[in-house]
């Protein structure tokens, strides 16, 4: 998180950093990201910006927390409209996700695939009952997000980390062949998408 002296610059200059910031991060990859692109965009001394961040992990963490609230409160919205269905939601989510990156590119969804712990970072939390219910979205104890586990054919909180992780992976590889690779038709993207997490619900999810 940035440092007390980064809040007390005028909001002005905040929202200049922080604007430098994401043009740097939704233009190149993570690891090529450039801390002299920032403050040169920002108008600021490099030495200025260790007033404010410890390092480009830090301001990149910062810059991250609204695509990651918006995530998160997106998922948690499927998982409440589909009455728990994880995978429905899943489904449901990410294919609106690839839908949405394709219309508007300029938004900087791709920064989440960049690197893997980018991903993984987001993933978790996803699924943490206490991140969606408090940290993200402040739900009321009545509209409490539900992941019905009782639908999938798992025992015990071993087998169900194990499906999430295969789950993580699966979305994760799915994306980086739509966003890093050639660019494909969208049509064919949420193809793959539905093909593989098709192949999922058949293994994991109870026949009623």
């Amino acid at each position: 998180m940035p440092k007390q002296t980064f809040y007390k610059l005028p909001q002005e200059k905040q929202e200049r950093i922080l604007a430098a910031a994401k043009k740097e991060f939704t233009q190149v990859r993570y690891n090529d990201a450039s801390i002299n692109q920032i403050v040169r965009e920002a108008g600021i001394p490099r030495g200025s910006f260790y007033q404010y961040f410890e390092d480009k992990k830090d301001i990149f963490l910062y810059f991250l927390k609204d695509y990651k609230k918006e995530i998160l409160c997106g998922f948690s919205q499927c998982i409440r409209e589909l009455s728990g269905n994880f995978f429905a939601a899943v489904d449901a989510f990410v294919a609106g996700f690839i839908e949405e990156t394709y219309r508007e590119p300029e938004r900087g969804f791709r920064i989440i695939v960049s690197e893997p712990w980018i991903f993984e970072l987001i993933w978790t939390d996803m699924i943490k009952q206490k991140t969606l219910d408090e940290d993200v979205c402040r739900m009321r104890e009545e509209d409490r997000i539900v992941i019905d586990w009782s639908r999938l054919d798992l025992e015990g909180q071993e087998e169900i980390d194990i499906f999430i992780h295969i789950l993580g992976a699966v979305i994760h590889d799915t994306l980086c062949d739509v966003f890093l690779g050639d660019e494909m038709p969208l049509g064919e993207a949420k193809k793959i998408f539905h093909e593989r997490l098709d192949s999922l619900r058949r293994h994991y999810e109870k026949r009623v």
